[in-house]
C-alpha cells in the first residue's frame, strides 16, 4: 500500500436492499423534523438492529445469572452464552477465544493496557512483566491523527514513568509520513500505538509497515481497530499486531462491551489492572494469586 495515496474504506460492491435493511432498525422508521430519519453517524455509534435488541432481551428475561460465579443451572447457561460470545467475537477478528479480553469498550481497553504497563514499570506482576516495564528516557510513539482514547492514556503513562512521548506526523493529505516514522521509531522506542482507520478521514493506515518498523526495534504494537472492525475483514494474528482494541457500539452491538485482542505471551506478561471478583486462584487476607489471562 502506498503511503502517499489516501486509502478509504470501500463501499460494498453488491447493491443493498435499503428498504429491507431499514426494517431491521426501528429508529429508521421514525420522523425527525418532519422527515424520515437518515442516520450517518455510525463512526461515532451505530444503531442496533432488532436481532441484537431481541438477543439482549432474551438473555435478560430467560438466562440472566452471575457468569463464572455459580454452580446452578442458570449460572452455567449464562456462562456458556458469555463464553460462546467471546469465541464468536474472537473468530470475527481471526483470533482464538483465549486471546480476547472482554472490556467495556475501546477506551477501557487502551487504558487497561497503559495501566498494566504502568504496573509492570513499578515492579508489579510476574517476572515476565519486566519485559513490559518502561524506564525514564524510553519512548512511546503514537501518530498525529489519533483519537483521544489512543493518545491520552499514553500521555499519562509517559508522565508516570518518565518515558518520552513522540508522534508520527501526517502529510497534508492526511496520510502518515512513513519516512518520518522510520526515523522516529528507534532503539529507545518501546511502544508504537496507532489507529487502523482514521475516525475523521476514513484513511486506512499502512499498519503492516508500522508493525514492521516496530518489530525492527522490538517495540510493542497497540492498534485502535474501532473503525476497521466494523468495515474491514480483520485477521489480527496474521496482521502481526501485539494488542488491538475495538468497541461493540460502533458495530451494531450494545454499549458497554468491547474487545481487547492480545498475543498470548503479551497477555501473560501483563500485570492485572482491575482486580477482584473471580480472577483469582488463591486468596488470603494479605496475598492473591491470579488466573491466566
Amino acid at each position: 500500500m502506498s503511503s502517499s495515496t489516501p486509502q478509504t474504506v470501500a463501499s460494498a460492491v453488491d447493491p443493498l436492499d435499503a428498504t429491507r435493511l431499514r426494517e431491521d432498525f426501528p429508529i429508521l422508521s421514525e420522523e425527525v423534523n418532519g422527515h424520515r430519519l437518515v442516520y450517518l453517524d455510525s463512526a461515532a455509534t451505530s444503531q442496533r438492529p432488532l436481532a441484537v435488541l431481541d438477543a439482549e432481551r432474551e438473555f435478560l428475561t430467560h438466562a440472566n445469572a452471575a457468569v463464572h460465579r455459580g454452580a446452578h443451572t442458570l449460572a452455567a447457561e449464562a456462562t456458556d452464552l458469555f463464553e460462546d460470545a467471546r469465541a464468536t467475537v474472537a473468530g470475527f477478528v481471526g483470533a482464538e477465544a483465549e486471546h480476547l479480553v472482554w472490556t467495556s469498550g475501546a477506551t477501557m481497553g487502551l487504558n487497561l493496557v497503559a495501566y498494566s504497563i504502568g504496573n509492570a514499570s513499578v515492579g508489579r506482576g510476574a517476572p515476565a512483566s519486566a519485559g513490559l516495564a518502561l524506564r525514564p528516557g524510553d519512548e512511546i510513539v503514537t501518530t498525529a491523527i489519533e483519537h483521544h482514547a489512543n493518545l491520552i492514556p499514553w500521555q499519562e503513562l509517559a508522565a508516570r514513568t518518565g518515558a518520552v512521548l513522540r508522534h508520527i506526523p501526517a502529510r497534508d493529505d492526511g496520510t502518515l509520513d512513513l519516512d518520518a516514522a522510520s526515523e522516529i521509531i528507534g532503539e529507545r522506542t518501546r511502544i508504537v500505538a496507532f489507529t487502523h482507520v482514521s475516525n475523521v478521514l476514513g484513511i486506512v493506515n499502512p499498519v503492516d509497515e508500522l508493525i514492521a518498523l516496530a518489530r525492527r526495534v522490538g517495540a510493542l504494537t497497540v492498534m485502535d481497530a474501532c473503525q476497521s472492525a466494523p468495515h474491514l475483514p480483520l485477521d489480527l494474528p496474521a496482521l502481526g499486531v501485539d494488542l488491538a482494541v475495538f468497541s461493540g457500539h460502533k458495530m451494531l452491538g450494545p454499549y458497554g462491551v468491547g474487545g481487547l485482542y492480545g498475543r498470548a505471551e503479551v497477555l501473560e506478561a501483563m500485570p492485572p489492572f482491575l482486580t477482584g471478583g473471580s480472577m483469582i486462584t488463591t486468596v488470603t487476607l494479605d496475598h492473591a494469586e491470579y488466573l491466566a489471562p
